[in-house]
């Protein structure tokens, strides 16, 4: 008798979840989300969209209510993307309860700030290879710098010592065994030190490393039966800050406890009675939740979570070249910048590692390095700028000298400002 054919794979879709700005990138997003914030003169958002469409997938956007309008005028009528508003929007968890309905398979969700390069087809291949209920992109962050020398006696100024690579509230703490698969997931900011896990767990999932030095790039591939858990537990309304632990935490339990939505696991022995660990860690494997774990300099991938970290994401998109599936009609090309036609760059102007937007102005005289100029902007003649962003609508005036700084929409820089790491709004 021939064996009964395979089950057909559902097709996998994929989600974009823009959310509300946390206030990191303030004021650039006080009236627009950081996925209308251009890279190389092109909105993230048409960049994550081009990405997901050209691996085959089709895509939903989806966003608080009150982004609709803006979002609208982003992505047009783009075949096989579809805008879906959320009312009472609450997190990203929430809003991918509120589309379960519209997925008919396994689902990528995207986060809206993040830029991957062409990690999607390994990480669905490692979810498949795997049978996973989720598997989420994990980046390692560079090693730190080391401490800078100290000054010489009579000598001069002592270098200040660099910046973290990442926010505090970007760090997770992850238990991750040796293949991959992730059995502790938490934010830094909500664990006390020190760690604490249960020897059944341990024993459970095997060698296991804790890491501090893995970034959530926010990108996660969900099997379709997880959305059925999302729906019955309307408490999950984060992603990475509920959903992902939800999922992790009750990895080799028993079917009854991730029936019940109501059942918190504990990973502390100090608070199990005698014995629990032993019954609830068992035999069973009806979830499992595994990571793509990229190293910093491998496939690209990068969230927009600061101001400095949108600025190194624009230098990125600008030396890598932007992808070839982006349409940039007229655009022009000069010492790695990408400078619209549709500007006026005066006589005697320099624009290093920079973008220009359209109907700007950039004085003559003036020198740009690794500035992103935006639409409608002005800078006047005989300034320095680098590491600046001047938003749409701003003004820079004549002979300014701006390091790290940030220029609102709408704002204007008085003449002659000597200025580093301000906030002109």
């Amino acid at each position: 008798t021939p064996a009964p054919p395979a089950p057909a794979r559902r097709e996998m879709q994929a989600v974009v979840s823009v959310g509300r700005d946390d206030g990191r990138l303030s004021p650039l997003t006080d009236e627009a989300p950081s996925s209308a914030l251009p890279l190389g003169n092109v909105p993230l958002l048409l960049h994550q969209v081009a990405t997901l469409l050209q691996a085959g997938l089709e895509v939903l956007i989806v966003c608080p209510a009150e982004m609709e309008a803006h979002l609208l005028l982003l992505i047009a009528e783009q075949p096989g993307v579809e805008l879906v508003p959320v009312e009472g929007y609450l997190g990203d968890a929430h809003a991918l309860r509120a589309v379960a309905h519209r997925i008919r398979g396994d689902v990528l969700v995207l986060g809206g700030d993040a830029l991957v390069g062409d990690v999607i087809p390994a990480l669905a291949s490692l979810h498949r290879r795997n049978a996973c209920d989720v598997t989420m992109l994990l980046r390692t962050e560079p090693p730190p710098e080391p401490p800078a020398p100290a000054a010489k006696s009579g000598g001069g100024k002592a270098k200040k010592p660099a910046a973290p690579s990442r926010h505090e509230w970007d760090v997770d703490i992850v238990g991750i065994s040796e293949d991959w698969r992730v059995v502790y997931k938490r934010p830094r900011a909500e664990v006390d030190d020190p760690v604490r896990l249960s020897k059944a767990l341990l024993r459970r999932s095997g060698t296991m490393a804790v890491r501090t030095d893995l970034t959530d790039v926010q990108v996660y591939v969900f099997r379709h039966g997880v959305l059925a858990l999302l729906e019955e537990n309307h408490r999950l309304l984060s992603i990475r800050a509920d959903l992902v632990p939800f999922l992790v935490d009750r990895q080799f339990q028993p079917l009854h406890v991730l029936q019940d939505p109501e059942h918190v696991p504990t990973l502390d022995p100090l608070r199990s009675p005698a014995g629990a660990d032993a019954a609830l860690f068992g035999t069973e494997d009806h979830l499992r939740c595994y990571a793509l774990v990229v190293p910093h300099d491998g496939p690209y991938c990068r969230r927009m979570t600061t101001l400095s970290a949108y600025l190194a994401m624009d230098r990125d998109v600008l030396r890598l070249g932007l992808p070839s599936w982006v349409p940039l009609e007229g655009v022009q090309r000069r010492d790695q910048s990408v400078v619209s036609p549709a500007c006026e760059v005066l006589p005697k102007a320099s624009v290093r590692s920079s973008s220009v937007g359209d109907r700007c102005t950039i004085g003559g005289g003036s020198k740009l390095n690794g500035c992103i100029v935006m639409t409608d902007a002005t800078v006047g003649q005989n300034c320095e700028l680098i590491n600046v962003i001047v938003a749409s609508g701003a003004t820079v005036g004549d002979g300014c000298k701006l390091t790290d700084c940030q220029v609102a929409p709408g704002a204007s820089v008085d003449p002659s400002t000597r200025a580093k790491g301000d906030v002109f709004a």
